[in-house]
């Protein structure tokens, strides 16, 4: 009888399996046929053959639930997050993410400190080697388009043709600072780099071998973090493959170690709150080396420290020891903000306000404070003419320098949003009722962040004439991004099934749909 029932469960899991894999890999065969029509290019069609491949390897196991099991479930997520973040370091050429130039400049001299070939104290002039100068300064664009890849397939070399550097003043064009520019967040990045001097690669192998080690970095960190968290692992895994989530982390952007730090944090914290019995103390350092290496690199992650304080008394040895390890925690956090951070502190806080402003007088924090009315208007008007674009720009309707020609459809946004909700619900496995308070605190350090960044940037980016807040991004909520999903947890909404391999499965199907799209449409730009 047993016999006959594994039988029968083995056919209907065949079916479902087929019955899958046609209604997503023909419609998506019928939408990559169109963009290559469209476009007509060969690399177009490499794109499509890689993730149909990738797709059908993924949805056999996904329709047959061999990926239930949480040994499972882990490898599938990491294999579909390593594969989509090196994707991302090679769909954009070089300097093609926000900011990324400086974030580039300052690897790069990081990078000579280590070799030898710089100063700690002085990075006013950085020695590079020619072409690598050329890449930085003369050969790229912040636009993607055909002619930028054509420009990565023109000078590709392995290797140099000579490692001789020659001192370049850069003055004119950053500024940087071993606080300013996150060395921890940095370190992944500066390894890709050296490595890659020491190796003697060209230009574009180094600058692509620095993107890759953030990437990696960025997927063990959230693999951890899925695996640490005992509630909500679908929200993990959706904000990780979000596309602008997979921009920064796929980027020389620092984003992608306050990102990975943050993700991990969350997790712990998520242990530390839902978890049973008492933390031990791998939990407990995990927490506090983590909070202390995301406080310094962007002061208004520091909010997220609030849920250490949400940690059941009961999970210490005793009530004194809980109060003495939270508050140890939290010193030891702002110690490092003082240590790193407190000159660019000061510099917002001080009477000079923006040296970033565009024309007109610049913001400070004694003008707001002597106008309080003027500036919850100027809050509240820039939350209302501009709210849309971060909730759209957070998601990855823009990516880059947030493209305008290149902007996604408004249904994937809304595909996101949906498979989103539905991976964060209570299932067998995950039961655990997040509590109205609980949301309510989570809601408070979002929204706290969003409004702490809008408040840095008013008063460093911001003129005085300016009728909204300039330079604000959705992205900059992306690190608290776990705790908004977690918001959208019901009780009626909980679910029979495994969530987890479903979130990463749709987060596939997803984004192989976006970057078809967004790879044509970059190819039909000149």
């Amino acid at each position: 009888m047993s016999d006959l029932i594994e039988v029968r469960n083995c056919g209907h899991n065949l079916k479902r399996c087929v019955l899958i894999v046609c209604l997503i890999l023909i419609p998506f065969c019928l939408y990559s046929f169109y963009w290559y029509q469209t476009s007509g290019r060969f690399s177009l069609l490499l794109l499509i053959l890689l993730l149909a491949a990738v797709m059908l390897a993924l949805l056999i196991p996904f329709g047959l639930k061999a990926l239930d099991s949480p040994k499972a479930y882990l490898a599938g997520y990491a294999a579909v997050l390593s594969f989509f973040a090196l994707v991302f370091v090679f769909i954009f050429p070089p300097l093609t993410v926000a900011d990324e130039d400086h974030h580039f400049a300052a690897t790069y001299w990081m990078a000579n400190c280590v070799l030898g070939d710089g100063s700690w104290n002085d990075s006013r002039t950085l020695q590079m080697r020619p072409e690598d100068e050329s890449l930085l300064f003369e050969e790229t664009s912040p636009n993607i388009s055909e002619s930028s890849y054509r420009r990565v397939l023109d000078h590709a070399e392995l290797f140099s043709s000579s490692d001789e550097l020659v001192p370049v003043d850069i003055t004119e064009h950053f500024s940087l600072s071993v606080a300013g520019d996150n060395f921890v967040t940095k370190i992944p990045s500066i390894i890709g780099v050296v490595l890659a001097r020491l190796l003697n690669l060209g230009a574009y192998p180094l600058f692509y071998l620095g993107r890759i080690f953030p990437a990696l970095t960025f997927v063990i960190c959230c693999v951890l973090a899925v695996k640490i968290t005992p509630v909500a692992k679908g929200a993990f895994i959706v904000a990780s493959l979000l596309p602008m989530t997979l921009n920064l982390a796929s980027s020389y952007s620092y984003d992608c170690g306050i990102i990975s730090l943050s993700f991990l944090f969350l997790a712990c914290a998520m242990k530390g709150i839902f978890g049973q019995g008492q933390l031990t103390k791998k939990d407990l350092a995990l927490i506090a080396v983590t909070a202390i290496l995301l406080a310094p690199c962007k002061v208004i992650y520091s909010l997220e420290f609030i849920l250490i304080f949400l940690i059941p008394n009961k999970r210490f040895p005793s009530r004194k020891i809980a109060l003495a390890y939270k508050g140890g925690v939290l010193v030891c956090a702002m110690a490092s903000i003082m240590l790193l951070r407190m000159t660019t502190i000061t510099s917002l806080a001080g009477e000079s306000g923006s040296q970033y402003s565009s024309e007109g007088s610049s913001v400070s924090l004694s003008y707001l404070l002597m106008h309080p009315i003027q500036t919850a208007i100027l809050f509240i008007r820039t939350l209302i003419e501009l709210g849309d674009f971060y909730f759209m720009s957070a998601i990855g309707s823009s990516l880059g320098w947030l493209q305008g020609n290149l902007s996604a459809p408004t249904y994937f946004i809304l595909g996101y949003i949906l498979c989103a909700v539905y991976s964060v619900q209570a299932t067998a496995n995950d039961s655990v009722e997040i509590s109205f308070r609980a949301k309510f605190i989570y809601g408070l350090i979002s929204s706290g962040i969003l409004l702490a960044s809008m408040l840095a940037l008013l008063l460093n980016w911001t003129s005085l004439d300016s009728p909204v807040i300039q330079g604000v991004q959705g992205r900059y909520v992306l690190p608290a991004m776990p705790l908004i999903f977690m918001l959208f947890r019901y009780k009626m909404g909980k679910t029979s099934g495994n969530v987890i391999p479903f979130s990463f499965t749709c987060m596939y199907v997803l984004n192989a749909f976006y970057l078809v799209q967004f790879f044509a449409r970059a190819l039909l730009l000149v």
